[in-house]
């Protein structure tokens, strides 16, 4: 049987476009000072991690996409 892994973080993403045109996607544009080095430079879906100093007050990963969405 294979090991169980354990959970290190957790993670919400929102898809967002127009209604009037749901084929135009928004997206968010981490710069070269993104403390995540994969991401530096990409297109990435709006969202964060639930697990974290920015997500402490965070209630589940709806709270962290809303306070996403702020930032």
């Amino acid at each position: 049987m294979p090991e169980r892994r354990v959970v290190g973080h957790l993670a919400s993403c929102g898809i967002i476009y127009r209604i009037e045109n749901p084929r135009e996607l928004y997206f968010d544009v981490k710069d070269k000072e993104y403390p995540q080095i994969p991401f530096r430079n990409h297109c990435c879906f709006v969202g964060g991690n639930w697990i974290g100093k920015g997500a402490a007050q965070d209630a589940n990963p709806l709270d962290t996409f809303v306070r996403e969405m702020e930032e």
